[in-house]
């Protein structure tokens, strides 16, 4: 007679394997992140699924990209540990139920049909809430979702856009990298982290935009946070949106030329980021092949030092 695990157990186990997982891959990385002397990272990191492999595939893009890049004043791995850790609100806020976790896991998994969260009404795109994109996507549990939704973070799904939603990992991200700020966790990778949506009004570590002027810790970052939003979302277009480099480079130029919040010396860093990713398809196309996981690896190269810049 065939004996089942209960929930919980068969839950623990999967949780210990993805836990396992997340240290092979930060390891092949070599930054000389010890993702173990930051346990509330790392089951973060672990419970946010794909998005991870997402994170270490950004990693593995500024890794290739980085003697094009010529950022200043900050090291090749902390760069890389600031793509390994952005997308770690995805796990939701840190304070979360096991049932709040379930519900957003759900709600950031790739739907399995196609969505687009922008509907036209009366002659105008407005964005689709919660409820549309459940009811949408024929997702299993919603009832429950939305119930978890409203009585722990007080969202009504019918009236948030699901957008919206989304960029809250940012501020999550934020909040959970601010409160386990230690070693290589520090002030520059918890801003950089956690701006990457800035395009999209997202600004959780309130970095004074209109303060840009040289000497400025502003500017400092600027190209830093650039970077990663642009890698961010060319990760998304070629990885989740399906498209080709080229047009991935396509997409990419018409956002900034949109941005009409950004000034000309904005505009001209985006676009030089742009150029540098343009002229990397090898290199990137490279990076979107997730190698296997299996056994602790031997690591093929010496373990970097430090992240000092």
């Amino acid at each position: 007679m065939l004996e089942f695990l209960p929930v919980r157990n068969v839950e623990a186990s999967e949780a210990h394997l993805q836990r396992r997982r997340v240290k092979e891959s930060v390891d092949r990385l070599n930054i000389g992140f010890r993702v173990e002397r930051h346990p509330e990272l790392w089951s973060a990191l672990a419970e946010t699924g794909e998005h991870f492999d997402d994170a270490v595939c950004m990693a593995r893009e500024i890794d290739a990209v980085w003697d094009k890049l010529e950022l200043k004043g900050i090291s090749r791995e902390k760069m890389m540990l600031c793509a390994l850790l952005h997308d770690v609100g995805k796990a939701g806020p840190e304070k979360r139920s096991t049932e709040l976790h379930r519900a957003i896991k759900q709600l950031f998994a790739p739907p399995r049909k196609p969505f687009n969260p922008f509907r036209q009404q009366n002659g105008r795109t407005v964005p689709k809430t919660i409820r549309d994109f459940m009811e949408e996507t024929e997702m299993r549990g919603a009832f429950e979702v939305e119930a978890v939704l409203e009585k722990e973070l007080k969202i009504k799904s019918d009236a948030k856009p699901i957008i919206d939603f989304w960029r809250d990992h940012a501020d999550w991200t934020y909040d959970l990298l601010s409160h386990h700020r230690e070693g290589e966790v520090d002030d520059d990778v918890v801003t950089i982290a956690s701006t990457h949506h800035v395009l999209e009004g997202r600004n959780p570590a309130h970095v004074p935009l209109d303060d840009i002027h040289p000497g400025s810790k502003v500017l400092e970052l600027m190209d830093k946070y650039q970077t990663l939003a642009m890698i961010d979302k060319y990760q998304a277009f070629r990885g989740r949106g399906g498209l080709d480099h080229e047009k991935a480079i396509e997409a990419l130029r018409r956002i900034i030329e949109a941005n009409k919040t950004l000034d000309t010396v904005a505009k001209q860093e985006y676009g030089r980021i742009i150029d540098v990713l343009a002229s990397s398809e090898e290199e990137l196309t490279e990076t979107l092949v997730r190698p296997e996981i299996t056994e602790p690896t031997v690591l093929q190269r010496a373990p970097r030092r430090s992240m000092a810049a």
